[in-house]
């Protein structure tokens, strides 16, 4: 049989249990997150974007897609299109899918298709495939 100091200690950690799993309802996503930069924060992110420093291109391309930020999407594409390492070219690619920005899907699934890297050959038409169908589902609504 329980006693009173047990139950109390195992109700004490019930409520403790249940507090902390209450703030996770209300979490938001990083990537519902939409940032406005200013026309100069804006060029030093494409300044990063295609800087020599690779730790600071990979910054500021992960910076761009954590807070989808627009008007970055054509240097990403160019900086998809000279670059030599495949994880930042994957991650260049799943930036401009988290942005949104479809405008460059035929340039990307070129890109991606004859990349010499079998990894961002299989992520990369993932990534397109998802993005294409995403296109036609938005479209499709749009007609309906």
């Amino acid at each position: 049989m329980l006693n009173f100091f047990t139950l109390k200690k195992l109700s004490v950690k019930l409520f403790v249990v249940l507090f902390l799993f209450s703030f996770n309802i209300y979490a938001q996503e990083s990537s519902s997150v939409i940032l406005k930069l200013s026309e100069n924060a804006l060029g030093n992110l494409k300044n990063g974007i295609v800087s020599e420093n690779p730790g600071l291109r990979k910054s500021s391309i992960e910076l761009a897609s954590k807070y989808s930020i627009d008007g970055v999407a054509e240097t990403l594409l160019s900086q998809l299109k000279k670059e030599k390492d495949p994880e930042l070219k994957i991650l260049i690619i799943r930036s401009l899918y988290i942005i949104g920005d479809d405008k460059f899907l035929s340039e990307i699934y070129d890109i991606v298709s004859n990349d010499k890297d079998a990894e961002v050959r299989k992520m990369g038409s993932a990534i397109y495939t998802v993005m294409n169908v995403k296109k036609k589902l938005t479209i499709a609504k749009i007609s309906d």
